[in-house]
């Protein structure tokens, strides 16, 4: 099997066949929203209460209902691993959601040390390691 070239064929591998077109076909893509003001509102409304979590740390869409945003929150959940940390109802029905980066942002971190350890292994085999 070749790899996946571009990212959207990569993200289709890891999703079952037809997934997100399901949902963009029933609930339309969400609109994204700046995080740092999303996160201002949810401190502001009182539901996002001692989170150490800053805008570069998430990300955050406008759904158009409650039932769209539950349905696109549980996918980023179950395939991407990014945790809800607010849903916020808006008084015209639309509803911000407000995603947790962190865990993904840490494993690309943990990676990339691995990544960096093996090159660094792979170097002192051949010799060309630090002396």
């Amino acid at each position: 099997m070749k790899a996946p070239d571009t990212r959207e064929e990569f993200r289709r591998t890891l999703e079952p066949p037809g997934c997100h077109t399901a949902l963009v076909q029933r609930y339309r893509l969400p609109a994204p929203v700046d995080p740092a003001v999303a996160l201002a509102l949810a401190r502001a409304l009182g539901i996002l209460k001692g989170a150490d979590v800053a805008g570069d740390d998430t990300c955050a869409y406008i759904y158009r209902d409650g039932e769209a945003a539950d349905a696109w929150l549980n996918f980023n959940l179950v395939h991407r691993s990014h945790p809800a940390l607010a849903k916020m109802p808006l008084p015209d029905g639309r509803v911000i959601g407000i995603l947790d980066l962190r865990p993904a942002l840490e494993r690309g971190r943990q990676m990339a040390k691995e990544a960096a350890e093996f090159r660094r292994l792979a170097d002192e085999a051949e010799g060309r390691g630090a002396s």
